[in-house]
């Protein structure tokens, strides 16, 4: 067996994973069980807020990418549809409703609120809506007007979000016979900054050639920029990838031997076909950039805790111009000296791959880059094509070999 064969393209880290998840979700079990709240949330719903509260923030979208990534997703699935939600939807919130509708008996604890911030996802009012039809709970529905400018981060709709979060503190409050901690808030915020200034420095050192850290890596890692800002735990588990990856680029070590192409992945990971990282990887290309991964990150200000917060729901990837995307887009292309991208139309996220035949052109007419747009979904393996998608990235590997 070679050397490259034996050698896990894991990092040791990334490998905690798994157990840092199951902790997390037992903890949920556990504030339950000691009468603490816990909130259902979407995902870029102010985690550190609810920390100030001492709300347990769970997020069933990253329930239902574990549950596809683990293979046990299709139970759900089919339980909602079989209550009339159609295949259509996005598989995401069919198996968090079909969760709700089964009797909620896995790691997600039953929720005591419903909260969500209209800042990314064009189902999240209606899966939440219906969540709260089925469970009778107090919903809270925040609203981020889209920003067209980076100036639109300031002045009067910065405002407008300051004032939701007030108003989703005082439902907390009243709700649940609770009093907000600013202190909290000051230390969750502070917390957050830094794990988030530990995972850009990791995703920059994917510049290195060859790249220290892959897809599988990058997909994996952002669990705790998901619904763990603002606890030392996170900031632990960043501290020690980053250490590791710095390792590997003092050792000049990559994530594969001969790195022949350096790829943008656009899109989020199909969870149940990892596998296809590693077909790339086995064919020379590894995956250096991607969006998606990049987005969990946003530096916080403790002085300004409310603000930060603020400006964070707000400039979330998915609530900005397509001319901002673009922009970040094209910067990539030239600091991490991509040679070709794969960009994932996902038939869940409508919001994420509208954009992506604009993005595309963008990417041929200024770099000349080649790019591979292929369509399945991230969660729902039903729609998955394996052996057609294969057939289209051997095409596409063999242009770049051409080139």
């Amino acid at each position: 067996m070679s050397v490259e064969k034996s050698r896990s393209r894991i990092l040791q880290t990334t490998r905690k994973i798994g157990e840092l998840i199951l902790e997390y979700f037992a903890k949920a079990s556990e504030a339950k069980a000691q009468g603490k709240p816990v909130a259902w949330i979407t995902v870029f719903t102010p985690v550190e807020l609810l920390r100030a509260l001492d709300i347990y923030p769970v997020a069933p979208e990253h329930f239902s990418a574990m549950c596809s990534a683990r293979n046990f997703i299709l139970e759900y699935l089919e339980e909602a549809e079989k209550k009339g939600y159609s295949q259509n939807l996005c598989s995401y919130s069919r198996c968090g409703l079909g969760y709700a509708l089964s009797g909620m008996s896995g790691l997600m604890p039953p929720p005591d609120i419903l909260i969500t911030f209209r800042n990314s996802c064009d189902v999240y009012v209606k899966w939440w809506q219906s969540l709260q039809m089925h469970l009778g709970i107090p919903l809270f529905v925040g609203e981020a007007p889209y920003v067209l400018t980076n100036e639109d981060l300031d002045g009067y709709v910065l405002d407008y979000v300051v004032k939701q979060l007030m108003e989703l503190i005082k439902l907390a409050e009243e709700r649940f016979k609770i009093k907000f901690d600013e202190e909290k808030l000051v230390e969750a915020v502070r917390l957050s900054d830094k794990a988030s200034e530990l995972w850009i420095k990791t995703l920059n050192l994917r510049k290195h050639k060859p790249c220290p850290l892959g897809g599988r890596d990058s997909a994996s890692d952002i669990f705790p920029l998901v619904v763990m800002q603002g606890t030392q735990e996170a900031v632990q588990f960043y501290e020690e990838l980053l250490g590791e990856v710095e390792e590997k680029v003092r050792k000049d070590e990559g994530v594969i031997q001969d790195e022949k192409y350096r790829l943008l992945f656009d899109g989020i990971w199909l969870w149940y076909a990892f596998d296809l990282i590693r077909y790339f990887e086995d064919k020379g290309a590894v995956f250096v950039y991607e969006p998606y991964s990049e987005a969990w990150a946003y530096r916080l200000d403790s002085a300004k805790p409310l603000e930060s917060i603020a400006k964070k729901i707000l400039a979330m990837g998915l609530n900005i111009d397509i001319d901002l995307r673009i922009e970040r887009f094209l910067k990539s292309i030239e600091e991490f000296d991509i040679n070709g991208a794969v960009l994932f139309s996902n038939r869940s996220c409508k919001s994420w791959s509208a954009p992506q035949l604009v993005t595309a052109e963008a990417i041929g007419n200024r770099f000349n880059v080649p790019y591979l747009i292929f369509e399945a979904d991230m969660a729902d393996p039903r729609q998955y094509a394996e052996a057609q998608i294969k057939n289209r990235i051997d095409a596409f590997l063999e242009i770049l070999r051409e080139r």
